[in-house]
């Protein structure tokens, strides 16, 4: 039985589908291994058992588990490559209402904001002495989430690693969809 939160994706994933326009539409979905590993092969079988194998990539870690990692060195790739895109302006965002959101500016804005205060941050160890100094990426300033930021990178990132996966290649070699 799906969760409130489990609708919430289908759901969105079926307004996209239900478009003219996108009725070929080819899902790729990556959700963060931070859930557990029964969690994610729960959303995941749910997804594929509504919009079946033949539509839908389940991103792997480098572990071939399912899910995507989050952790430090994930992040930073995760950072600098979506920096290098905002930089050199290829980034492109749809617009349409009724696929993205049901509150687009909403998001947008919420997006924005997670972005002004998104880091690298550098955290000394407290014993000079010992330990090494640790580094993370995150947008999380005064308890504000930065899941807007975070769900960018990987849709980033992994758009980029999985033409490059033989197994999404094979898929779509299969169904007669070019990369």
């Amino acid at each position: 039985m799906p969760t409130e939160i489990d609708e919430l994706y289908l759901g969105h994933m079926r307004r996209i589908a239900a478009k003219p326009i996108y009725s070929d539409v080819f899902f790729v979905v990556a959700m963060e291994q931070n859930l557990s590993q029964i969690e994610v092969n729960r959303a995941g079988n749910f997804i594929l058992e509504e919009f079946g194998a033949h539509r839908v990539y389940l991103c792997r870690s480098s572990n071939k588990s399912p899910g995507v990692l989050t952790n430090a060195p994930e992040k930073e790739d995760y950072a600098k490559t979506m920096q290098i895109l905002l930089v050199d302006q290829n980034l492109r965002f749809a617009l349409d209402d009724n696929i993205v959101s049901l509150d687009w500016k909403g998001n947008q804005r919420a997006l924005y904001e997670q972005l002004t205060v998104f880091r690298r941050r550098r955290q000394e160890p407290k014993d000079p002495g010992f330990g090494k100094v640790k580094v993370t990426y995150s947008g999380k300033a005064k308890g504000q989430p930065d899941d807007c930021v975070l769900s960018l990178q990987i849709a980033i990132v992994w758009q980029q690693r999985m033409r490059l996966d033989e197994r999404f290649r094979a898929m779509c070699k299969r169904i007669g969809k070019r990369i």
